[in-house]
């Protein structure tokens, strides 16, 4: 039909009419990065918004901000219109609203409200969100070996590390700062066989709050090592010595 974005004859309306084509109602709308629950009910607010319209499938893009009787309603002014004949994967459009997030309303803008419960990455994998806006994100548990590109990450409590099958480890780094929580759970994987040495676990551009002496350390290894842990600059430091190896101190 000849419906398809239609909004309420109200100037204080709804996001759609019931009149909108079946594939825009049935899909989800978006203000400023938030699931709008209802949008034939929910009233669209005043003022300067963000709004996406993700259709449960193919709909023609028009009658923005149009009434059902052929005029204009709610004295909405359209800024900017983007359109796209795809869908967009979850990290394009959470990218694409960052960005425009910034520029329409001069944001720091985040990941959602910037705070996840955990990140796992694959062994050499980086997680990277790029561009001129990278954020800044919490997040409170990090595993595996890779490299985080995210600007600065805060609020870390449980770091999850696992030893390579030759015995030796690869490290975890982040190319902004790295803050960690006050008590920290450092869950060292796999290490039976780890080989005597001086391993690099974490790095960063800037490592904050790491108080070595608080943290809880749980590893699955034999008896036959020492094992210390060592704040060296930006970098945290595990020795592996052989037991009975004395250390000395200066």
């Amino acid at each position: 039909g000849s419906s398809h974005f239609y909004r309420s004859y109200e100037k204080t309306g709804a996001y759609l009419l019931s009149g909108s084509a079946a594939n825009v109602r049935n899909g989800t709308v978006e203000l400023n990065g938030e699931k709008v629950a209802d949008p034939l009910t929910e009233i669209f607010p005043n003022g300067v918004q963000l709004a996406s319209f993700m259709t449960a499938g193919n709909a023609t893009v028009d009658t923005f901000c149009y009434q059902a009787g052929g005029q204009y309603t709610g004295g909405l002014r359209i800024g900017e219109q983007l359109a796209f004949t795809s869908i967009l994967p979850p990290v394009a459009h959470t990218n694409l609203q960052r960005h425009l997030m910034r520029k329409w309303f001069g944001e720091s803008y985040t990941v959602g409200d910037g705070t996840l419960s955990s990140i796992a990455l694959a062994d050499g994998a980086t997680l990277s969100i790029s561009g001129t806006y990278a954020p800044d994100i919490s997040v409170g548990e990090i595993s595996g070996k890779g490299t985080l590109n995210v600007g600065a990450v805060s609020g870390v409590n449980t770091l999850s590390l696992n030893c390579a099958a030759d015995g030796t480890w690869d490290s975890l780094s982040a190319t902004g700062s790295l803050a960690f929580e006050n008590n920290v759970t450092l869950n060292l994987n796999g290490c039976a066989n780890v080989v005597p040495g001086e391993y690099v676990l974490v790095s960063a551009a800037s490592l904050e709050n790491v108080d070595l002496a608080g943290w809880t350390v749980v590893y699955d290894a034999n008896d036959i090592h020492v094992r210390r842990l060592e704040l060296h600059g930006n970098t945290i430091v595990l020795r592996v010595l052989p037991k009975g190896v004395a250390i000395s101190f200066r």
